[in-house]
């Protein structure tokens, strides 16, 4: 137990000292919020060197080079006059003891089929054979991000890591809380919203689940609120300090999960589409270029046996391509001649999903009758009750009555992640199937967060300009 407890302890620190020095503006309560996922991106992206160098994961190693990495940030922002750095350290240290240590002695790991496969994974890949021994399927349905996390168990007493999941979840609450919180002027309606919001989605089955279900989706959950929250709060206050926390949490995705590159991908076409610097754009784009570039460039495209059935249309090559292509606009959009056309590029984003659905439904009819039949059944099948039932209803509203500042950046990013909810069964030819365990089901956690702050961040909106008129 004291083992995961400094491991977890040791990402967090990472994940610190590193928003410390390189986001030394980001206000303090944000940045411990953000330090366990972004220590577990800076884990997994070393990781995803490591593979490539060695062929296999030695997790001792690794994590020295990670805390490595935390620390000499660490004393980076300390030098450079960050005083305050050690409350906020030991406050976030007391935090995640706290939560390690409960998720220890209430044991409510779930384990399903597709958590032993994560867990195999990671036994394989720190085995003498390492990559070679990994079943072949595996290396893109489970991607390398999670399997090395749970990696670290091997320095525990357990297979796997029961606190992550629990940490990603608190640390969503806690980013959510704090974006809100921070956007809403009056102090009565900022406390009862934010404690709305939480409560919401502490009574979401699915949600609140996924902390102690060993699956990557209370991870991608915190890194697409980190992606997203972090634009428009770096839009918002016109501060390119937000660049690398959207940045790093963008580029840990596509070490999660087949379809998570479709996710980063819209988000940077909505960063496309704001007014930020060059420097913001150049330290959004960097992280996901060089993961990409390491992990389906350098493992996943020269491998075997994705090399034969390889083609345009195939996840890797499919996924690098939007990849690549969505940091081409977030970069092309800086360029002069090409900044008032870049403005529209979310609009024109979304048109292009809406006619490639169009034209998938239209050949596949069946898949998309199947998939709405699935996504209704599981209403109730699927654990979320009246979850996304009211929340559809209350985001209509929202995207076309909010008056948020520059709240484009959520309406455009909730309606895209929906239209990717409904072009990846045409994408994969199969279509959602009833039940929790099905991929359609769970896929909707991922972005859960996201609708909530849209909906509360609306609403506040509507306030607040009815009283000001």
């Amino acid at each position: 137990m004291i083992a995961e407890v400094a491991i977890v302890n040791g990402l967090a620190l990472t994940g610190f000292g590193l928003l410390a020095w390189a986001a030394p503006r980001l206000p303090g309560w944000a940045r411990c919020w953000m330090s366990f996922p972004v220590g577990s991106a800076v884990y997994m992206a070393l990781a995803s060197v490591w593979v490539v160098v060695t062929g296999r994961l030695d997790p001792g190693p690794l994590l020295a080079a990670t805390v490595a990495v935390g620390a000499v940030s660490f004393v980076a922002a300390f030098l450079g006059g960050d005083r305050r750095i050690w409350g906020h350290a030991l406050l976030l240290m007391a935090a995640v003891s706290l939560v390690a240590l409960l998720s220890r002695v209430f044991h409510m790991t779930q384990l399903t089929p597709d958590s032993l496969r994560y867990i195999l994974f990671s036994l394989n890949i720190t085995g003498p054979e390492g990559l070679a021994a990994v079943h072949d399927p595996d290396l893109l349905k489970r991607q390398l991000g999670y399997p090395a996390l749970h990696a670290l168990s091997g320095l525990t007493d357990r297979q796997y890591m029961a606190t992550i999941g629990p940490l990603f979840g608190v640390s969503t609450l806690g980013i959510l809380g704090w974006t809100l919180g921070t956007a809403i002027g009056d102090r009565r309606r900022r406390l009862l919203l934010v404690v709305i919001a939480t409560a919401f989605l502490l009574s979401t089955n699915r949600f609140l689940y996924s902390w102690f279900y060993i699956n990557t989706h209370s991870a991608m959950t915190a890194f697409l609120l980190i992606a997203v929250a972090g634009t428009w709060c770096a839009v918002r206050t016109r501060t390119g300090t937000w660049a690398w926390p959207v940045g790093i949490s963008l580029a840990a995705t596509v070490l999660l999960r087949p379809d998570s590159p479709l996710f980063a991908a819209v988000v940077l076409g909505v960063i496309a589409a704001t007014s930020m610097t060059w420097k913001f754009r150049l330290a959004v784009v960097a992280p996901i270029v060089v993961v990409t570039a390491l992990w389906y460039g350098l493992v996943l495209f020269p491998h075997p046996h994705y090399q034969s059935y390889m083609s345009l249309t195939s996840p890797v090559a499919g996924n690098m391509a939007a990849i690549a292509g969505a940091v081409g606009l977030v970069l092309l959009a800086w360029a002069p001649p090409l900044r008032k056309l870049a403005r529209h590029v979310d609009v024109v984003m979304l048109t292009v999903m809406v006619a490639g659905f169009s034209l998938l439904a239209y050949r596949d009819l069946e898949v998309v009758a199947h998939s709405a039949y699935a996504t209704v059944m599981n209403v109730y099948e699927g654990g979320w009750l009246l979850t996304w039932p009211a929340l559809t209803a209350l985001t209509a509203v929202a995207i076309f009555r909010n008056r948020i500042p520059h709240g484009r950046i959520w309406t455009v990013s909730v309606m895209a992640f929906g239209l990717l909810f409904w072009l990846l069964p045409l994408l994969r030819e199969g279509a959602w199937r009833p039940g929790t365990g099905d991929s359609g089901n769970r896929i909707l956690i991922h972005f859960v967060a996201v609708v909530v702050g849209l909906v509360v961040l609306a609403a506040d909106s509507q306030r607040a300009t009815t009283r000001a008129a």
